[in-house]
């Protein structure tokens, strides 16, 4: 064999190795987003379940504690978030941010909701709060697969 044959497998097992190295990366990425999409979900749906039930009480030390609880839940998620969206796969960040739009969007209108709805009782707020958490969660279930 010449030198050049020899040279060029060795480049070809290189970019291999770098390849399978890259989709490793990718595939921890993904596990990382998707377990930040399903925090969030699951945060804003218990969010609103304390604007529902919590927020209307007197209780001021649980009302400060859900939301100092809410407030580290984000910023914990968040800072996952930022460590690992550089190797999530392609198309990543852009599933979670319309998921997180999306129960952002319902969230509102569960919170608008509670101005309108008298009726506190769980079986009309946890399913709500499953649906606001749904798009996220999902989106987080099929990253997770990816």
């Amino acid at each position: 064999m010449t030198d050049s044959t020899t040279q060029a497998r060795e480049l070809l097992e290189a970019a291999a190795a770098a390849d399978q190295s890259g989709a490793a990366v990718a595939r921890q990425g993904s596990r990382a987003i998707a377990a930040v999409e399903i925090s969030i979900g699951v945060l804003v749906a218990l969010f609103l379940l304390a604007a529902v039930y919590i927020f209307p009480s007197d209780n001021i030390v649980a009302v400060i504690l859900s939301i100092v609880g809410y407030t580290v839940g984000i910023i914990v998620t968040v800072f996952v978030y930022n460590r690992f969206r550089v190797s999530a796969g392609y198309g990543a960040t852009r599933r979670y941010l319309v998921a997180l739009s999306i129960s952002m969007g319902l969230f509102a209108v569960g919170v608008a909701s509670t101005f309108l709805i008298t009726i506190t009782t769980l079986w009309v707020w946890v399913p709500f709060a499953i649906i606001v958490a749904a798009p996220l969660v999902i989106t987080g279930l099929r990253e997770a697969r990816r």
